[in-house]
């Protein structure tokens, strides 16, 4: 259980996320980000440099288990997964996380939260990363 309530709770860095990208790209900011923070296969700080967004920027933040922090978005897309389509599109190796989105689901309601919700269950709107 304590790892299950680490991925749901801890695994994304909310103040750092405000700090380093939200508060500077937001009304009164700096408009100099970190366009990166961890790289989600070694889950290590990727180092990145900072940059300067122009005007007319649009920055688009992908994650997952955003919705619900109060995170200052002016507008949010939720792909939608049902939980039989998540467990059979999730590699074994990570099943563990699969309680923390239906928790998700249930407690945050993110297609409640969201602007636009797409439903993506459908195997056929699968992409797979490349393969190096």
């Amino acid at each position: 259980m304590a790892g299950l309530q680490s991925f749901a709770k801890g695994w994304l860095d909310v103040e750092a996320l405000r700090r380093e990208v939200l508060d500077p790209l937001g009304p009164g900011g700096t408009g100099r980000f970190l366009a990166s923070l961890r790289d989600p296969v070694s889950n290590r700080a990727t180092r990145e440099p900072v940059r300067a967004a122009g005007p007319g920027s649009i920055v688009l933040i992908s994650g997952e288990l955003l919705l619900g922090h109060g995170l200052p978005f002016d507008r949010t897309i939720h792909l939608a997964v049902g939980s039989a389509a998540r467990r059979r599109r999730t590699p074994a190796q990570w099943h563990w996380t699969l309680p923390a989105f239906d928790d998700y689901d249930r407690d945050v309601d993110p297609v409640r939260w969201t602007d636009l919700a797409l439903r993506y269950d459908d195997p056929a709107l699968r992409v797979d990363p490349p393969s190096d």
